[in-house]
């Protein structure tokens, strides 16, 4: 009976435990994620850039009106990435100026 008790016991840790992990993975996947501009390689924009049709039709690395989701704190950290809105002084393909 002692025995049993035992694994119950460690059954039920085991259950809160992954319980726990479940939350943080979670957690992990509902960080905000955001529209980071000015990040994107050629062809690897996210739906919806300015002069494109669609996702994966940018032309050129970086450009400032084409965008990727990615976690804000991982945008705010590239050098040149503008989050939620491409930069004030952003030019489209058109050479008009772009505003979010």
């Amino acid at each position: 009976m002692e025995n049993t008790k035992k694994i119950v016991q460690a059954a039920l840790a085991s259950v809160v435990a992954l319980s726990a992990l479940g939350v943080t993975q979670q957690a992990v996947a509902a960080e905000a994620y955001v529209k980071c501009y000015g990040v994107a390689a050629a062809g690897k924009n996210d739906c919806g850039a300015v002069g494109t049709a669609c996702a994966a039709t940018i032309k050129q690395d970086r450009a400032c009106y084409a965008w990727i989701y990615v976690p804000e704190g991982i945008c705010k950290k590239i050098a040149g990435a503008c989050v939620g809105k491409p930069s004030p002084n952003c030019k489209g393909p058109d050479g008009k100026p772009v505003t979010g």
